[in-house]
């Protein structure tokens, strides 16, 4: 374990908080859904909406197991490294977070302070190391979910002969895909020379750039998220306009939303250069991403701190 003192650099509190919060939340809400599965189940008729029912189980369920594991890996990692081996890695980080208890988690990662650094990890051992792990445990939730929903309902429609047999068997055999995935991905990428194998084995650089591919459409939503929220801060502009307020609070308010947006537009280019270059990094041969301070919102930045 690290042994970080109080002039640390990076929150590492605020990390194991939002993400305990978020993972807390999203078990709350997973408890939820399985707490009135009895009730919508018994409500439910026809094939397909009990298939629907069910493969939506399956994917809640395999959500909790992720968010629970991503949570433990998020934290751990935090825990065992220095502040430089964070930062440095931090967007590989904010990509494991993307899960349904990952919402404050990428924040608190993308506002650690801004530095020029590399990554000192290669990012597809690493990715295919922790999400072979997810997929090959979470394709077995996925799998008792399924079929205990459907059991839960009809029993004999289990392996039925019939269309909803087949919806079955299609469903058994992507799950059975899914579990060979992530067990050669945990095979071949658990070993404490991963990295060295790495480099040697076409089968690793192959499965790596599997991962890398489901990686890389995560931080594309990183993407969107960060326009969602420019776009937030112009309707907020606006809607100040529209607003029945008038003389000096209607200015006043103009003025705010105006700062906002104009702090958010910043804040985007950040985050979408920084995205942008993460996503190069995971596509580089050698491996290396590099993160270059954005001297506009770091000195953005600086002038609100004073």
């Amino acid at each position: 374990m690290y042994n970080y003192n109080q002039g640390s650099i990076v929150p590492r509190t605020w990390i194991y908080f939002a993400q305990i919060l978020g993972t807390v939340l999203a078990v709350i809400s997973i408890f939820a859904w399985f707490y009135y599965a009895d009730d919508i189940l018994a409500g439910i008729s026809g094939s397909a909406n009990l298939g629907i029912f069910a493969l939506a189980t399956a994917l809640v369920a395999y959500i909790a197991w992720k968010t629970i594991y991503t949570a433990f890996v998020i934290c751990l990692f935090v825990k065992n490294n220095d502040d430089q081996t964070i930062l440095a890695n931090k967007f590989v980080l904010i990509s494991m977070s993307l899960t349904l208890g990952g919402f404050f988690t990428p924040f608190v990662l993308s506002s650690m302070p801004n530095i020029n650094s590399k990554s000192t990890m290669n990012p597809r051992v690493f990715i295919s190391k922790q999400l072979g792990m997810t997929l090959l445990v979470g394709t077995v939730i996925a799998a008792i979910a399924y079929f205990t929903t459907i059991a839960g309902k009809n029993a004999a429609i289990v392996f039925d002969s019939t269309t909803f047999g087949t919806i079955n068997t299609v469903v058994t055999i992507l799950i059975a895909l899914g579990f060979a995935f992530g067990a050669s991905s945990v095979l071949l990428f658990w070993s404490k020379d991963a990295n060295t194998k790495y480099q040697e084995s076409g089968l690793m650089k192959v499965i790596g750039v599997v991962w890398t591919v489901i990686m890389t459409v995560e931080l594309v939503f990183i993407w969107i998220l960060a326009l969602i929220r420019l776009i937030g801060a112009v309707l907020d502009v606006f809607r100040t306009l529209a607003s029945d307020d008038g003389g000096f609070f209607k200015i006043f308010y103009f003025l705010l939303a105006l700062a906002n947006l104009m702090f958010t537009l910043l804040f985007t280019i950040f985050i979408m250069r920084m995205v942008g270059e993460t996503m190069a990094g995971l596509w580089k041969k050698d491996q290396v991403i590099e993160y270059n301070i954005y001297e506009k919102l770091a000195q953005k930045k600086a002038n609100l701190n004073k």
